[in-house]
C-alpha cells in the first residue's frame, strides 16, 4: 500500500490537489499548521525567502539578520536557507517577533505572496476535510521544529494545533507529521506529549518503507521535491517491498 501526504496546508491542496485526487479516487492526508489558517498570513519561512529575494538593503539593516548572515554563503538562497535554519532554532514567540520585524522593515508587503504560497482559509480547510478522500493531520500551530522546542512550548503549540483542527473540521486528528522532519528518534518526552494529545503515529521525511514492525513515531516518507517526476518514479521502482 502507498499513501499520499501533503504538508503545511497550502490552498493549492484544495484547488489543485483535491480535483486530481477526486478524478482518480485516490485518498490523501494533509498535515496542517493552523496559525496560517486562522490568520491568513503566509508561512514565516515563505516570508523570509521572499524578503531575501526582494531586499534592497532594509533586510540586512536588522541586527539579528546581520548576526546570522555573517556565517552565510553570499546572497540568494544561501542567505534565505541560513535565516530559515536559524529561525527554526527560536521559540515560536521569538521567531514571530523577528519575522514581523523583517516584514515591517520591508514595508509590510510580504503578506501579498503569489497564489501557490497562500495558505488554506478556515472555509478552505472545512471543504478539504469534508471530502471522503481527505484525512487532516496535525503539524503544529506555528510550524515549529520539534527538536528545537522546549517541552512546554511543544505541548502548547501542538495542543493549539489539534484543538483548532478539531474545532474547524469536527474531527480530532490522530496522526502527525514533524515540521522539517526529524533526523533522530524523538525523545521519550516528545513521544509522551504526542501520546498525551491523542496522536497514534508520526511521520518524518526520512526515505524508508514502513513495515508492520516500524516505529509508529518514525514513519518514513519519500518527498517528491522539485526534481523531475520521472526521477521520483524511478526511485520508487527500485524499492524492495
Amino acid at each position: 500500500l502507498a499513501a499520499i501526504t501533503f504538508d503545511d496546508g497550502y490552498r493549492d491542496n484544495l484547488t489543485v490537489g483535491l480535483p486530481v485526487l477526486e478524478a482518480t479516487a485516490v485518498p490523501a492526508t494533509v498535515f496542517v499548521c493552523t496559525e496560517q489558517v486562522l490568520t491568513g498570513r503566509p508561512f514565516w519561512f515563505d516570508v523570509v525567502r521572499s524578503a531575501t529575494a526582494s531586499d534592497s538593503g532594509a533586510l540586512t539593516s536588522l541586527a539579528w539578520v546581520q548576526e546570522i548572515s555573517a556565517a552565510s554563503p553570499a546572497g540568494g538562497h544561501g542567505l534565505a536557507d541560513t535565516l530559515v535554519n536559524a529561525l527554526n532554532q527560536d521559540a515560536p514567540t521569538l521567531r514571530a517577533e523577528k519575522v514581523n520585524e523583517l516584514s515591517e522593515a520591508l514595508g509590510g508587503g510580504l503578506n501579498a505572496l503569489p497564489p501557490h504560497l497562500q495558505p488554506l482559509s478556515p472555509d478552505d480547510l472545512r471543504r478539504l476535510a469534508s471530502s471522503p478522500l481527505m484525512t487532516i493531520g496535525a503539524h503544529t500551530h506555528t510550524h515549529s521544529v520539534v527538536g528545537c522546542c522546549s517541552e512546554s512550548d511543544l505541548r502548547d503549540d501542538l495542543a493549539r494545533n489539534i484543538t483548532a483542527l478539531e474545532e474547524l473540521t469536527g474531527e480530532r486528528p490522530s496522526v502527525f507529521a514533524y515540521p522539517k522532519g526529524v533526523t533522530d528518534a524523538p525523545s521519550v518526552h516528545v513521544r509522551s506529549i504526542l501520546e498525551e494529545l491523542g496522536l497514534r503515529a508520526a511521520f518524518t521525511t526520512k526515505r524508508h518503507i514502513n513495515r508492520l514492525n516500524s516505529d509508529p513515531w518514525m514513519l518514513g516518507r519519500f518527498p517528491l521535491g522539485a526534481g523531475p517526476v520521472s526521477a521520483f518514479a524511478w526511485e520508487l521502482m527500485q524499492l524492495s517491498f
